[in-house]
């Protein structure tokens, strides 16, 4: 495998890099996991080339340096161009061990899932496309447009071969589990391959890796590296070679903290991520320097090796003691595997780097499995959108260009209403016990308290649909306006600013905001108090908790109730010619809504006759009207005097009442659908 992402890294750069891209490789096998353990790994963690940034690696090569206008490119001079190469991902081990030192391992898991599967299925895409021209036996890679016209040279033999050890690698492990699959694929298809040959069908096969220029890293990389710097045009390639170091530091970064994570959960071994960082920064440092390709922790090396017993750092230098001594001993064997079965190993490993999420999102979409599919299409757009950057543009574009959509929908997905819940005191009061004439009061005018329960952050994205709610409430006839920050985990300076813009508004009115939750020392408090929010608001405005808050509010209202008390009622009136109509003043608006007339034959103040509260409705005569009224006074009488005329006189008043309740229902049935 670690030559198959050799070759795929160098590729691009043209068919002379490819001896260079498979000992780069297997030097990353060889010395990766040394020079991790030199820098402290101590666990089952195994750091060898990957994919996804063998991937990376053959972007940068194709986009900053294949494509380039830089005279030392133009020249094509293979050693320098080589060089510019390993000092890109040397840099990249650099930035990586400043991310671990900086601590920025949290940040760094920061990026947005949805910008790491779109590199995942761009590295898939790109590691099948690559391949296709071994698989059909074609001698150099294919160009799209050129596809149809150079599938005419294919040799049906060698894509069966391909097929056959792609099957086998993928299904070996129900064959035996005593050799790992990829072997067992990699020694049955090679053993295929020289049958089929020595039957006489080597002209319809493809080639071998060939010779490979093996040795142990002798500092010829590290010379042409100092050569490269005192190039008279050196200074051209600094730009974009530290541009493609920054991303590819980025995305190997992200790539072993989450293989980390998933180690971690085979191998039962805890590692702060940073040191993480710090140790796979170190390996990718120096092993560039010495000719070998980058990477990061290798799940199925590391699983494997956690299952045998490697818990400890010997496991990892046994490894690449291992490796080494193939690369003396073995390597002209290496040089006789066949091509299309190192495809092959490639094709399976594509396979499995296509991210499950996006399949499962995928077809979540197209089946409308989900309740909230739009959101989910979403994060598809952002994963379309950094794969096709990532597979037609720059690497730097695709990390900004998806970094820069997840924040944008990010932030719109924030901006919805932060208001969690809102009461009146007419429904929902604070926890202090009051006489009965003060709930009743609280009854009829506690809408002019308004209790807005708010959640999650309010920052310049939300902040507007609060100051919306609070404007209308303002208009609604609403005088305090308690805002319970109890569940509130952060606030900006828009947000702070907002808030006291939209006190300013209600004092205008006569009205006011009420913050519950702020006081303490917590980071919102803190905020609102640096802001100067409470002071704005005034220190007697700002409690504890949203029930004190309520509370206050509260005592306002009745205190100002009783200054202005409501008109009793103690009549109920009939009428016997000309209407009357009932009518509900609109806070805030000024003006009267009709709810009912009534016409000769009805009654009307029923209600307080009954209940013996005030009036809840002004009812103003149409025209001439006369009335006859039954006062409480006489009610009473004849409640003593004459008990069976009260009793039919409460049942034609019931059937009364509830004819207007099965009204009022149907008429809010009619309003809801």
């Amino acid at each position: 495998m670690s030559i198959g992402f050799g070759m795929l890294a160098f590729a691009p750069l043209g068919e002379a890099f490819l001896p260079t891209g498979i000992v780069a490789g297997l030097f990353g096998a060889a010395f990766l996991n040394l020079i991790a353990v030199a820098a402290g790994a101590k666990g089952a963690a195994v750091y060898a080339p990957r994919s996804l940034i063998a991937f990376m690696i053959g972007s940068v090569a194709l986009h900053s340096f294949a494509t380039s206008d830089s005279l030392i490119v133009r020249q094509n001079d293979t050693v320098f161009i080589a060089a510019a190469m390993f000092a890109t991902l040397s840099a990249a081990g650099l930035v990586q061990l400043a991310f671990g030192a900086v601590r920025l391992g949290r940040l760094v898991r920061f990026i947005p899932t949805p910008v790491m599967a779109g590199f995942q299925n761009a590295a898939a895409l790109v590691i099948l496309y690559s391949q296709l021209h071994v698989a059909l036996g074609l001698p150099a890679r294919l160009e799209l447009e050129r596809l149809a016209e150079a599938l005419d040279a294919w040799k049906p033999l060698n894509l069966a071969l391909f097929a056959v050890t792609v099957a086998l690698i993928r299904y070996g492990g129900r064959v035996t589990a005593k050799i790992p699959a990829a072997l067992l694929g990699l020694l049955a298809g090679s053993a295929l391959y020289y049958l089929l040959a020595a039957l006489g069908f080597s002209e319809a096969l493809g080639p071998t890796v060939g010779k490979i220029p093996m040795g142990l890293p002798d500092g010829s990389t590290f010379g042409a590296m100092v050569a490269l710097a005192a190039h008279p045009q050196f200074l051209e390639l600094v730009p974009t070679m530290l541009a493609a170091a920054l991303s590819l530091a980025v995305v190997a970064s992200l790539d072993v903290l989450i293989c980390a994570k998933i180690v971690e959960g085979v191998s039962g071994q805890r590692v702060p991520g940073n040191l993480h960082l710090l140790r796979s920064g170190a390996a990718n440092f120096v092993v560039p320097l010495l000719g070998g390709l980058s990477g990061a922790i290798n799940i199925a090396g590391s699983t494997a090796n956690s299952r045998a017993g490697g818990r400890t750092s010997l496991s990892l230098v046994v490894q690449s003691a291992v490796v080494v001594a193939i690369l003396g001993l073995v390597a002209p064997l290496l040089a006789l595997l066949p091509l299309v079965v190192i495809t092959s190993v490639l094709t399976v490993t594509a396979l499995h780097l296509v991210d499950k999420w996006t399949v499962q999102l995928a077809r979540k979409v197209l089946t409308r499995q989900a309740v909230n599919w739009r959101a989910i299409a979403l994060d598809l757009v952002v994963i379309g959108a950094v794969a096709l950057i990532a597979l037609t543009g720059s690497i730097v574009s695709a990390v900004l260009v998806g970094i820069g959509v997840a924040v944008l929908l990010f932030v719109l997905r924030m901006s919805r209403s932060v208001i969690r819940a809102e009461h009146t005191v007419d429904v929902r009061h604070s926890h202090r016990t009051r006489s009965a004439a003060e709930w009743a009061i609280l009854a009829a005018d506690g809408r002019r308290i308004l209790l807005l329960e708010l959640e999650g952050p309010i920052f310049f994205g939300s902040a507007e649909h609060l100051a919306h709610r609070i404007d209308v409430a303002s208009r609604e006839g609403v005088r305090y306006v308690v805002l319970d920050l109890r569940r509130v985990n952060d606030i900006d300076s828009t947000g702070a600013r907002i808030i006291v813009q939209s006190n300013d508004r209600l004092r205008e009115r006569g009205a006011m905001i009420l913050l519950g939750a702020a006081g303490g020392a917590s980071q919102v408090s803190s905020v609102l108090r640096d802001m100067g929010v409470m002071a704005a608001l005034g220190s007697e405005h700002v409690f504890d908790d949203a029930d004190l808050a309520l509370e206050w509010a509260e005592a306002r209202v009745i205190a100002l109730a009783r200054a202005h008390p409501e008109q009793p009622g103690d009549e109920m009136f009939v009428i016997a010619r000309g209407s009357a109509s009932v009518k509900l003043e609109l806070p805030g608006e000024g003006r009267a809504r009709r709810l009912i007339t009534f016409a000769a034959g009805t009654v009307f103040g029923e209600m307080a006759l009954l209940d013996r509260e005030t009036r809840s409705a002004s009812v103003t005569a149409d025209d001439d009207l006369v009335c006859y009224v039954l006062t409480r006074t006489a009610y009473e009488a004849i409640e003593r005097e004459d008990q069976a005329t009260a009793i039919r006189l409460l049942g034609n008043l019931g059937r009364e009442i509830s004819g207007r309740l099965r009204r009022a229902n149907r008429a809010l049935y009619q309003l809801e659908c």
